[in-house]
């Protein structure tokens, strides 16, 4: 695979363009090849078997599109439901979003003096029981609190065009227990839910930290390309396309709570309904 093949992300909808955001930051020169199956949108509701085969059938549609050298699941639901076999399917490199995640709430732990880590999902990420199932990994001495929420109608809220972010406090804080806001930590386990940064930074207690899983993400695929020397070899800024299931125009509205600039969108006629 050559150096000069893009990174493709893929997501449900626009909350993936958050790990977009992050690598272009961090990886400037590397091509982007983004996937949003927003037809299907949002997967954090559907069976563990819908989830499965939409994904898999997304990551193999992405992978014939893009050419790419390394595949990034940018979606909290599909990477605790089906990386391995995302990871079987199509032969390249896959970073998912839970164990960078997992490892990034380790070494905070391991530097901060936390009692307590919130972690804010979709449904389906929480029912997996990924993140519990972990949590000897994260806190092998057993000191720290796991709050684990499940909050998927925070996914339609920030899909929702016509709502300014600044309007939207009074109507998540609807959606966080008090546990989740008096926590020293918070994990955003939904790309989608990074949008809501600012928000949560009102609702939480003021000394809590928000730990992004688009930043842990973006960090582990640069390791991940680094350890296969697949970092590309040019100077000049990497280009960004974008491929959506359906209705690009409103794709086109939320995508500017993730990303700035214009973006160019293609939508795959044949997908949605197939």
């Amino acid at each position: 695979m050559s150096k000069s093949c893009p990174i493709a992300v893929l997501d449900t909808g626009a909350g993936g363009l958050s790990v977009v955001n992050s690598l272009r930051s961090l990886l400037p020169h590397e091509d982007i090849c983004y996937f949003a199956d927003t037809a299907h949108l949002p997967y954090g509701i559907k069976s563990p078997e819908l989830i499965s085969r939409l994904s898999l059938r997304m990551a193999q549609k992405i992978v014939e599109i893009s050419h790419c050298k390394i595949l990034v699941i940018a979606c909290h639901t599909i990477s605790v439901w089906c990386l391995a076999e995302i990871q079987k399917s199509i032969g390249i490199p896959v970073v998912g979003m839970v164990e960078p995640s997992i490892q990034g709430l380790k070494q905070l732990i391991a530097e901060k003096d936390i009692a307590s880590v919130a972690i804010l999902s979709t449904n389906a990420t929480k029912t997996s029981g990924a993140y519990r199932k972990a949590w000897d990994i994260v806190d092998n001495k057993h000191q720290v609190a796991l709050i684990e929420h499940a909050s998927t109608p925070l996914v339609y809220l920030v899909e929702e065009e016509g709502l300014l972010l600044s309007e939207m406090a009074g109507i998540v804080e609807q959606f966080i227990p008090e546990s989740v806001r008096n926590a020293d930590a918070l994990l955003i386990g939904c790309t989608h839910f990074s949008a809501l940064k600012p928000t949560f930074a009102q609702i939480l207690k003021p000394d809590s930290l928000i730990i992004d899983g688009a930043d842990l993400a973006a960090a582990a695929t640069k390791e991940t390309l680094q350890s296969f020397d697949g970092l590309v070899a040019k100077d000049t800024l990497g280009q960004l396309k974008v491929y959506v299931s359906d209705n690009k125009e409103r794709f086109l509205n939320v995508s500017q709570r993730f990303i700035t600039g214009e973006l160019a969108v293609t939508l795959i006629n044949d997908y949605a309904g197939t």
